[in-house]
């Protein structure tokens, strides 16, 4: 994957935190920012990509690495003569 995965759990609809929770057997809430389990993980890249891609399976996305996931809100792009 040549681009980061973005991730927002603010993001999903109430559909997809049904889903998650059905695909990793942990609650949403139940996520600490700083540990997520990897089914967790798998879980929610396959729903994102799902968006998507309606084809994109769980094989697939138990291939990604999670160098390639950015969880969490995205970045706001600094604007121009802005420092970050």
């Amino acid at each position: 994957m040549s681009e980061k995965l973005s991730i927002n759990l603010d993001d999903l609809t109430l559909g997809e935190m049904d889903e998650f929770e059905e695909l990793s057997g942990i609650k949403l809430s139940d996520i600490d920012g700083g540990s997520i389990p990897a089914k967790a993980l798998i879980a929610l890249v396959f729903i994102s990509k799902k968006r998507t891609d309606p084809k994109y399976t769980i094989k697939k996305a138990r291939a990604v690495k999670v160098t390639d996931l950015q969880l969490g809100a995205d970045p706001t792009p600094a604007k121009p003569g802005e420092t970050t």
